[in-house]
């Protein structure tokens, strides 16, 4: 399994955290949650720790800046931030329009929104491929959109992946939706060659850095851009398929 051997490398990574510190030249401190609270994430939050940790390294070497990452309990992110505790943090938090009026965001690290799950050889591409079709989803606002969306798909809100997973398998049902990160390891491991992601991820969920509004816009755009170097040269890649998250 891909989180074999993870729980020392993520110790040693919090060990190496440098504290509160603030922006210097070329450095800049960054509060994390490591339990990505509110993702349920299934016990995947390391392989998402330490790809960040190497994503933000890789980011810094494009850009020359340095990162120190500060460890901060989930509902003490934001309030540190205010407090200016820490120059920006990694956040689940989702660019809305009043989001947006306390926060600068970056362009997303790692997305998280849910995938379309089908069996490996079923034609299924698409949600439009579906048509009157029946479709597991995991919670009511999946079920809402694709009400509104695609009115002929017939929806089911599942309990847990893994009966779902079979109805799938089975044919009972067309499709599942489900997030990207339980998705990737599911279909990389137990279900392997017999269900595969065929869309996604939906929506703008992910983790970004953010920063108090207006106080580090040149931190942000140096991350966007260095986010983007690492996209085209494969670095990005490379590093999401070594963590297993893609």
């Amino acid at each position: 399994m891909i989180r074999r051997g993870l729980t020392g490398l993520f110790l040693l990574l919090s060990l190496l955290i440098t504290g509160c510190g603030s922006k210097g030249s070329s450095g800049y401190s960054i509060g994390i949650d490591p339990s990505f609270f509110p993702l349920n994430i299934q016990g995947r939050e390391e392989n998402v720790y330490v790809f960040l940790h190497d994503l933000m390294h890789a980011i810094g070497e494009e850009e020359g800046i340095t990162f120190s990452k500060v460890n901060v309990a989930w509902d003490a992110v934001l309030s540190r931030l205010d407090e200016e505790k820490y120059d920006a943090a990694i956040s689940p938090l989702i660019p809305y329009v009043y989001n947006e009026s306390k926060y600068d965001f970056s362009d997303v690290l790692l997305k998280t929104g849910p995938v379309l799950v089908v069996r490996q050889r079923s034609n299924i591409s698409s949600l439009s491929d579906i048509s009157q079709g029946f479709l597991y989803v995991q919670n009511p606002d999946e079920q809402q959109m694709i009400m509104e969306k695609y009115p002929t798909i017939v929806t089911h809100i599942f309990d847990a992946p893994s009966p779902a997973f079979e109805k799938v398998l089975t044919g009972y049902a067309d499709a599942m939706l489900l997030e990207s990160i339980d998705a990737v390891a599911y279909v990389k491991d137990l279900y392997l060659n017999r269900l595969r992601i065929a869309e996604g991820p939906y929506g703008r969920s992910g983790l970004r850095v953010i920063a108090k509004k207006g106080e580090n816009e040149s931190l942000i755009k140096a991350i966007n851009r260095g986010l983007m170097t690492v996209q085209k040269n494969g670095t990005y890649d490379s590093l999401a398929k070594k963590w297993g998250l893609k």
